[in-house]
């Protein structure tokens, strides 16, 4: 039984390295199962993965049931889980956060336009569209920075 005072670390595993594989070929799987139709590639990987899952929970629940973990390592684990949420809902603030900024500075309506708010910024950008034919991206930078309406005939 662990003591207060020690930390237990559990043995190493191959476990982690047996469900990437699960992962990887139930990755393979279903993009052959799209295209070819063949699922049994993907199936593999969902056997591998809980088999993976059902080792690897039976060794957590023996080793709480031996006592090895002590309530040092349980909060170790809340902290854990702790993070991981406040990681994925900042990553996706940031993702939604940086597309609803590309919806509103960037692009209006259905035809894409460009908007540039100053005739600096329409030169910084100019410079994006480089392979872009410039006539396309004149037409729609002059039309907005200017707020004239200009037609290609």
């Amino acid at each position: 039984m662990a003591t207060e005072s020690s930390y237990y670390v559990p043995e190493s595993s191959k476990l982690p390295l047996i469900a990437a594989t699960g992962m990887g070929l139930m990755a393979y799987g279903a993009a052959s199962w799209v295209v070819s139709g063949s699922n049994t590639v993907f199936l593999i990987g969902a056997v591998v993965m809980f088999c993976v899952m059902y080792k690897w929970w039976s060794t957590v629940i023996d080793e709480n049931m031996q006592g090895l973990a002590n309530d040092q390592l349980k909060h170790s684990y809340v902290l854990g889980m702790l993070w991981f949420i406040f990681s994925e809902v900042m990553f996706f603030a940031a993702f939604f956060g940086a597309l609803f900024y590309v919806r509103t500075r960037l692009f209006v309506g259905d035809r894409r336009r460009l908007i540039c708010l100053t005739a600096n910024e329409a030169h910084h950008t100019r410079r994006l569209f480089d392979k872009v034919p410039s006539i396309i991206i004149q037409h729609h930078l002059n039309q907005d920075v200017t707020g004239e309406k200009h037609s290609f005939t």
